[in-house]
């Protein structure tokens, strides 16, 4: 099963923009690197927030990776720094 999500994206960067101007948050955690989202992203930046993507460096654009403040490669992490981050203990 394949599953669509239309138009996240763009409320994604909708929500970025809004929550900037609004001073809603000072640091956004970004798990998408979608290169539609780069300007969104440059607003928030220049509103003084701070950006961070996680994906995965072979999907996430040159561009997004560039502009975050800091991009943390998901496929470079282990299974042990991933049930840190994500608190999911893989019970077998």
């Amino acid at each position: 099963m394949k599953v669509f999500q239309k138009g996240v994206d763009v409320q994604l960067a909708v929500d970025l923009v809004e929550f900037s101007y609004k001073n809603v948050f000072d640091i956004a955690v970004v798990l998408s690197g979608d290169i539609d989202l780069i300007e969104s992203v440059r607003t928030a930046k220049n509103l003084g927030k701070h950006i961070l993507i996680f994906g995965d460096e072979s999907v996430t654009s040159k561009e997004m990776r560039k502009e975050a403040d800091h991009f943390i490669d998901l496929g470079r992490l282990n299974d042990k720094d991933l049930d840190k981050i994500s608190h999911v203990v893989n019970k077998k």
